[in-house]
Parts: C-alpha cells; sequence; structure tokens
C-alpha cells in the first residue's frame, strides 16, 4: 500500500516535531539553564527563517529538546515536503529525532476536530490501553498515558463527593447545571437534584462518563499527559502516543494511522467497531482490573492491535508489526505500561 495515494487525508492536521542531541548524558543535559539548548534552538530557528520555513516563528525550547511545531497540513504533500526540509536543517545542526537508547523526543500529531469528535475518540482510546505502549517507547510512555491509566491516576476527574465537586470537574452553567458530553452528538445537562440522587453510602456520587454511548467528563478529554487529549484552544484531539519519527517511512506511518483512526471512527462509524466499553462503575478497583488485562497479557495487546491495523483501519500488517518488537516487548520488560 501507498500511503500517499491509498490514505485518504481526511483532517488537517499538525505536527509537534523534536530535535535532540544523538547521546543522551552530555552537558547539554546537565545544565539546569538550558543554556545550550537555547543556543541550538535560536540557531535552528535562524536557518529555518532564512529558509522561508512556515510556522518557523513557533520554533522553541523545550527542556532538552528543539522543538518544531508544524504549519497546518491539509495534504501528504505538504507533509513530506515539511518533514523533510525540517530534518534537514537538524542534520545540519547534528540533531536527530530520535535517541540511540530508545529515550526519544516526542512527534505528537494533532487532528482536526470538535469537542463531539473528541468525545468518541476518548470513549473508543479507554479500551485501546495497549496503543501507548505500542508507538511511545518505554521512558516516554509516562507522557502519553493510556486513557484508563490516567483516570485512575487522577481520582478526581471521574467521581466526586459533593455538588460543589461535581459542577467543579465538569462544565459548569447557571442555575446549578452541569454539562456532561455525550458521544452521541449531544451535551446532557444534570442539574443538582438529580446529581445528589446518585450518592452512594460512601459519599461519592457514581456516574459513568465513558461509555460507548454515554457521557464524556469535560475535564477528562483535557487531561495533559493522556494518550489523546482535546485541546480547545486549538480545535484538536491530541496524540501524544507517537514518537519523533526516524524518518519519512516511519512519519507516514503516523499519519497513515492518525488519519484512517479518525476518520473510520468519526466519519464512516457505521462500519467502524468500537472498542468495548470497559466502563461499567466507577471505582478504581474495576477499573484496574480492566487495564491489567491488558498490562499482563502481551499476546492481548498484539491480538487488539493486530485486529485494529487489519479489519478495522484496513492498513498492512507489515508496516505496523515492527512496533511489536520495537515499543511492545521492551515495555513489558522494562515494566512501564502507564
Amino acid at each position: 500500500m501507498n500511503f500517499e495515494t491509498d490514505v485518504k487525508f481526511a483532517r488537517k492536521i499538525g505536527i509537534e516535531l523534536t530535535f535532540v542531541t544523538d547521546t543522551v548524558f552530555n552537558e547539554l543535559d546537565r545544565d539546569p539553564h538550558h543554556l545550550g539548548w537555547k543556543a541550538l534552538t535560536s540557531a535552528y530557528k535562524r536557518i529555518a527563517e532564512l529558509e522561508g520555513m512556515p510556522n518557523a516563528n513557533s520554533i522553541y525550547c523545550d527542556p532538552g529538546c528543539v522543538e518544531y511545531p508544524s504549519p497546518i497540513i491539509k495534504s501528504w504533500r505538504q507533509a513530506a515536503s515539511w518533514f523533510e526540509q525540517a530534518t534537514d536543517i537538524g542534520k545540519m545542526l547534528e540533531l536527530t529525532t530520535t535517541h540511540p537508547d530508545q529515550e526519544s523526543g516526542m512527534g505528537h500529531i494533532h487532528v482536526d476536530c470538535n469537542i463531539r469528535e473528541a468525545a468518541i475518540i476518548t470513549a473508543d482510546m479507554i479500551g485501546r490501553p495497549y496503543l501507548t505502549w505500542i508507538f511511545a517507547t518505554p521512558m516516554g510512555s509516562e507522557y502519553c498515558k493510556s486513557m484508563l491509566s490516567a483516570i485512575i491516576s487522577d481520582r478526581k476527574q471521574f467521581g466526586a463527593r459533593s455538588w460543589q465537586e461535581f459542577s467543579d470537574f465538569n462544565y459548569p452553567l447557571k442555575d446549578d447545571t452541569v454539562i456532561i458530553i455525550n458521544s452521541k452528538n449531544k451535551f446532557n445537562h444534570f442539574n443538582k437534584k438529580s446529581v445528589l440522587k446518585t450518592i452512594d453510602h460512601n459519599g461519592e456520587i457514581i456516574y459513568k462518563p465513558l461509555d460507548w454511548y454515554g457521557n464524556i467528563d469535560y475535564n477528562l478529554l483535557q487531561t495533559k499527559f493522556a494518550a489523546t487529549p482535546w485541546r480547545s484552544e486549538l480545535g484538536t484531539i491530541e496524540m501524544r502516543f507517537f514518537d519523533s519519527a526516524q524518518d519519512w517511512k516511519q512519519q507516514s506511518e503516523h499519519i497513515a494511522f492518525a488519519q484512517r483512526y479518525v476518520y473510520k471512527l468519526l466519519e464512516n462509524s457505521k462500519r467502524y467497531t468500537p472498542a468495548p466499553c470497559v466502563w461499567e462503575k466507577t471505582t478504581n478497583k474495576h477499573l484496574k482490573s480492566q487495564l491489567n488485562q491488558y498490562r499482563n497479557n502481551i499476546d492481548l495487546c498484539i491480538s487488539d492491535f493486530k485486529d485494529l491495523i487489519t479489519k478495522t483501519l484496513e492498513l498492512p500488517w507489515d508496516r505496523y508489526s515492527k512496533y511489536i518488537d520495537d515499543r511492545l516487548v521492551p515495555s513489558f520488560e522494562y515494566g512501564k505500561r502507564h
């Protein structure tokens, strides 16, 4: 399959390309003021500006790397041209997109979508914790936790002990009303009286915000270090589980996955098989049990990923099977499965 001709560029995207040095432990990384990285960033930015690179004014220094956010990308040709030019500048400064010890910078992909679409993606990602472990390096997965792991690590995002907490964690309106986004393209309104009826004997409000056809917690959509937070200020879903690509071939695999996944899920939903619903009751014990089904079973991760790639997304398995050995196996070996 030729991605550039066979995979529809259905959505506008943006790529956060990061550059690092070819060794992890060096003077640049030990400098607490990041002066070396700031100098490299200034040099990279100056070259990009002289070459007339789009969005060059957005290049900035992130501690430990130079980050170049792409312009809004609308086609395969534009994506390839920008990527090749950006990496060529990196080579001039002896910068690379990956570390040799598999700890690399991140190459997040932003996909254009609205809040309702973000809710649908979030709901599906709940059932696919393995995507973070397959695409991200073991050392980098803590910055793009699976949605299940993100929920467990921040209990407040889906439970509350009072009406005040419930309204604080969601999207409050006037007159004691709160909005919860519904993945069937509706905004559900909860009033104080109806919510208080759900308080259990422990004084905790119980609701189901993450069913496939249920409600999506507004706060959870914007969890910073989760796999796919919704960026309201940009109008995108940010796929944080992608690392910066080694070359255009790998970058095209990331883009093809993002494009086909979003297209199948949002624009061709009648033929899309959603991830199994893992949300039956809002307790950490239950959520951990669901997460551990994947954490403790690499074969389940592989089989589900293969079905997603070949049956649901209809992408070539030979282009994605390598991520099993390169990413998933080390994640199990190192115990880094967030």
